[in-house]
């Protein structure tokens, strides 16, 4: 067991420390953060630790330190430690000879955090299945201390004959853990930009809904076109905000991820959708207003950076936009990060459009918008509110 850290400045050290949201949840005091990974209940959450002492709180937040610079640090700690993989299994081979690794394991005080490492994750499939293009190993850390990874078929194509050790191994250390307790889930290579590894199925424990800290959860616009896409995006409670654009309560990663809570995980954080969303769309951040450059001799502002699309529900944001712009301009969403508004004296055609695009991410030149897509819209905004929708095509 890890003891609370008591008050100090010096963060330099610090290391992850994985535990499951439900141990988390119920320690109060010390500081959790999501990790980059498949936002489902049995997603391991990270703590803190500095001098072997979990930092708190209240440590955190004096300490001027944004939670991702606090996990960029402590992975980068992890990293610098001596890790390894060790072969615990070994198959085929010709007498005893030329046997290749078939299952791997890592131990140690921080064996189990070495899942946040991209790099030795990519070690561990390029010893067991360097032809898999990641996804041909699983990987268990039912309780920290030990990481263990298996190579999910042989060199022949043949389902691997270690795999139902492992997960019987893997239900007794979680069934033992007590609050070391990590992941009750079959891991694996991650898909998703910005994440480190993806959770499978449950080995052990039963399905729950997906509850966040409640630091994490906020207001969000998603795109109608987008919900299919995202998890719960069909299914989430949502309020309509103007045709295709719809509102949220959920968390968005780092990378943009967004995940709109659905009715069981509101409930859980004692939230609900019409009595919360008002007072969460009054605290959506502002993003900094940026130059984009100019379509038709007019003027082009915008944001850039994560949240960009939740502007629109911003009527300070919307306001700020119209002291540049003037009354009415129109937006152009070109992604959940990238938003550009110009004046409507900027004429509402496909080149107009095609302008926008470009200037949004100039490493996509000459896009070819597919009709009917979101990409066609404008929304038109009249003073601090979006008063409509102009359809292009």
């Amino acid at each position: 067991m890890v003891e609370m850290c008591p008050m100090s400045s010096a963060l330099a050290d610090v290391l992850p420390v994985l535990r499951t949201p439900e141990h988390a949840r119920a320690d109060g005091e010390t500081y959790h953060a999501e990790v980059p990974a498949t936002r489902v209940a049995a997603t391991p959450w990270v703590a803190f630790c500095s001098a072997g002492r979990l930092l708190s709180r209240v440590e955190v937040a004096n300490s001027g330190v944004s939670s991702a610079a606090l996990y960029e640090r402590a992975v980068a700690n992890l990293q610098s430690q001596s890790h390894s993989w060790a072969v615990e299994q070994a198959s085929g081979g010709l007498l005893g000879l030329f046997k290749k690794p078939a299952v791997l394991s890592c131990t140690g005080a921080y064996a189990a955090e070495c899942i946040l490492d991209a790099d030795f994750l990519k070690k561990a499939t390029d010893k067991l299945a360097p032809k898999s293009f990641g996804g041909g190993v699983a990987f268990f850390v039912p309780g920290r201390g030990q990481l263990r990874a298996v190579a999910l078929e042989t060199r022949d194509g043949e389902p691997s004959p270690y795999l139902g050790a492992e997960l019987e191994a893997a239900q007794q250390q979680w069934a033992a853990a007590g609050a070391d307790a990590v992941c009750p889930a079959q891991l694996g290579s991650a898909f998703v930009v910005g994440n480190v590894f993806s959770v499978g199925d449950l080995f052990a424990g039963e399905e729950r809904p997906y509850v966040p800290p409640i630091e994490n959860v906020r207001a969000m616009l998603l795109r109608e076109g987008d919900l299919e896409h995202v998890t719960n995006g069909q299914t989430a409670p949502r309020r309509a905000f103007v045709e295709d654009l719809h509102l949220f309560i959920g968390v968005r990663d780092d990378n943009g991820s967004e995940t709109p809570l659905d009715a069981d995980a509101l409930s859980a954080l004692g939230l609900s959708l019409e009595a919360s969303l008002d007072n969460m769309v009054g605290q959506i951040g502002e993003l900094p207003v940026i130059d984009m450059g100019s379509v038709s001799g007019q003027p082009v502002v915008g944001f850039r950076g994560k949240g960009a699309i939740d502007q629109l529900a911003s009527s300070s944001s919307l306001a700020r936009l119209h002291a540049r712009l003037g009354d009415p301009f129109v937006v152009h969403v070109y992604s959940q990060v990238r938003v550009a508004a110009t004046t409507s004296a900027a004429p509402r055609t496909a080149e107009m459009l095609y302008e926008l695009i470009e200037l949004c991410d100039p490493r996509q030149p000459n896009v070819i918008l597919t009709r009917g897509t979101p990409d066609y819209r404008l929304y038109i905004v009249q003073g601090a509110n979006v008063s409509g929708v102009h359809t292009i095509g």
